[in-house]
């Protein structure tokens, strides 16, 4: 950052890679860092790495062993002025910036060998900065480690097989070499001025641990749908709707304590839509150290209308038992809390049926399991022939839900989208269709079709253009079935962009 004739009064920096092509570099003459906040100079005058635009964030690109060039946060070309200054060329790519020397005086990698070698336990901190790579509006382009944190871990494990890594982070990462190398993990949010000395406690032995994950950790980006697929259930997002191999469970967690599960029951075998059970637990410490156990209620319903959850957490206490201890956990479930939307009449319902109770140590680690009778509500055949919002839909390909300025949501389409609704009721017979659309395109025809997109077409709806995606015209269609049909499905399949508000059949 300095043009000196000489090394030694050049300054000096400690760069971190953060991954991606990010990195952030400290002044080890004044302890700031270096940044581009005045989108003008170079600078090392940050108190620290912070900012909705994060301009301590610098792009390096390696042009030969010793020579690179340096772009902003937002990759805007790093250039000398004619004072050998480093300022900012606004408009300009990183391609132009000015090709750079550096000289490594220490090597951090090769710092941590060594230190590891002459260890008895090699302690490894890696994660993430919670403004670099990974915030709101940055979305971070794996869910990995930083390659040279990946590298960092590796190289350490080589000469040092007592190896524990410390994962201070502000999300789930796919740490697939560590779990199956390293003997210890210990994973940690952002958690202020006192961090170090609660991980020092955890790593000595000074505290037991019982810290439990509140999201499930992927083993990579192939084992979830696209970033902006907010469908969890045909996205298979989440432990209620994952059904492939986890690095690690939703609920999961370890610690010095070991734990035993017994005689669970509940206080009622069957209870109506609006009684409570008790659930009851023995909890035994088998281990010879006192600590805290987080006892995870689950369920799953065995008989629904609706594809609902694998597991669904319903209840969770953490207790503490002294070595070699039992206690009772009890938690109290009102059915009211087994409700589920009924996406048919627009409310919460308790579904008529059995529900399977799962108690454990975290969504994958379950221990027992009863079940539970419930007399709640049959949810009846969808009526179609009321006004039916098209967001509520029992299955989909190719939508998206937006807004309906008229009240509720509407459904927008594409050529090849469909939705389905299932459990049709038909029994009175059907010759037309009524909906309330809008098109800013060429005329769009939605197909009706019975149980399959590409099955008996029944009828069509044909959508002119309405003047602008909240100008909504009321259209309707001839629909016309051989027979009465009940526990029948429907699809709207459409030839093009169309916003569907609400529809319903004319018998």
């Amino acid at each position: 950052m300095a043009n000196r004739k000489n090394k030694e009064e050049a300054a000096k920096f400690e760069l971190s890679d953060w991954g991606w092509g990010s990195y952030t570099a400290r002044s080890l003459d004044n302890g700031k860092y270096v940044t581009s906040a005045d989108d003008q100079n170079i600078a090392a005058s940050a108190d620290e790495i912070y900012g909705w635009f994060v301009k301590e964030v610098l792009h390096l690109q390696p042009e030969s062993q010793n020579e690179f060039k340096l772009s902003t946060w937002n990759n805007q070309a790093v250039v000398l002025d004619e004072e050998k200054k480093l300022k900012v060329s606004e408009g300009t790519d990183a391609a132009h910036s000015s090709v750079l020397e550096k000289e490594i005086i220490e090597n951090g990698m090769e710092e941590a060998i060594k230190a590891a070698k002459e260890s008895d336990v090699a302690i490894v901190f890696v994660g993430n900065n919670p403004v670099v790579n990974g915030k709101e509006e940055n979305d971070r382009p794996d869910i990995t480690l930083a390659e040279a944190q990946e590298k960092l871990i590796q190289e350490v494990y080589k000469v040092n097989r007592n190896t524990v890594v410390v994962v201070i982070g502000s999300y789930p990462f796919a740490i697939n070499w560590v779990e199956k190398h390293i003997p210890a993990v210990l994973y940690t949010s952002h958690g202020g001025q006192e961090l170090g000395n609660a991980i020092s406690d955890v790593l000595f032995g000074d505290y037991n641990p019982a810290g439990r994950l509140n999201m499930t950790w992927y083993r990579s980006v192939d084992q979830l749908p696209d970033l902006l697929d907010y469908d969890i259930i045909k996205g298979k997002r989440t432990y209620m709707y994952f059904d492939e191999n986890e690095l690690y469970p939703f609920g999961h967690g370890k610690s010095y304590s070991q734990f035993e599960y017994s005689d669970f029951k509940f206080s009622e075998r069957e209870i109506n839509e609006h009684g409570e059970v008790t659930v009851t637990v023995k909890v035994k410490n088998t281990s010879t150290l006192s600590g805290d156990e987080v006892v995870q209620l689950y369920f799953r319903s065995l008989h629904s209308r609706f594809q609902r959850p694998l597991k669904q957490l319903i209840g969770f206490e953490r207790i503490f038992i002294e070595a070699g201890k039992t206690k009772d956990i009890e938690l109290k479930v009102k059915a009211s809390d087994l409700a589920v939307w009924d996406v048919t009449r627009d409310k919460h319902c308790v579904e008529t049926g059995e529900y399977e109770f799962m108690i454990g140590r975290s969504s994958a680690d379950i221990s027992l399991q009863e079940k539970l009778k419930v007399n709640g509500e049959v949810i009846p055949s969808r009526n179609l022939y009321i006004n039916t919002r098209a967001e509520n839909y029992d299955d989909y390909q190719d939508v998206i839900i937006n807004e309906c300025k008229e009240g509720g949501h509407s459904v927008q389409t594409k050529l090849g989208s469909w939705m389905m609704f299932s459990d049709v009721d038909f029994s009175k017979g059907i010759q037309s269709i009524e909906a309330r659309v809008s098109n800013i395109s060429e005329t769009t025809q939605i197909d009706i079709h019975l149980e399959h997109p590409q099955g008996e077409k029944i009828g069509q709806l044909l959508v002119h253009n309405t003047g602008g995606i909240q100008n909504w015209q009321t259209v309707t269609g001839a629909v016309s079935i051989k027979e009465t049909t009940e526990h029948t499905k429907i699809y709207f399949v459409c030839k093009g962009e169309v916003f569907l508000s609400y529809f319903r059949f004319i018998s």
